[in-house]
């Protein structure tokens, strides 16, 4: 199987999970490890994280879901793909 997640590390010495999003074509991260992170399931090729993420950025929202290597961008997310399920793209390194 394809990794659609990577592990990074943080400034401050924790993990962060690392994926692609397509609807902002930017990066996300989830703190694995450390104060306040996410339950992950460990999985680098099929993720589920708990609870959704959330990226606010310059007045846009990207909230969403992460199950199973799918993101499910919830309905409040301020992007064309509110409301829209997808596979998470592979890892290009």
């Amino acid at each position: 199987m394809t990794n659609v997640a990577e592990l990074v590390g943080a400034s401050d010495g924790c993990e962060e999970l690392c994926f692609h999003c397509p609807a902002c074509d930017s990066k996300h991260h989830c703190r694995v490890t450390g104060v306040n992170p996410v339950l992950w399931n460990g999985s680098l090729t099929s993720p589920t994280v708990h609870p959704a993420v959330d990226v606010r950025s310059d007045g846009d929202r990207c909230h969403s879901l992460i199950r199973d290597g799918v993101i499910e961008f919830l309905s409040d997310s301020t992007h064309v793909m509110a409301g829209k399920r997808m596979l998470m793209p592979e890892v290009i390194a």
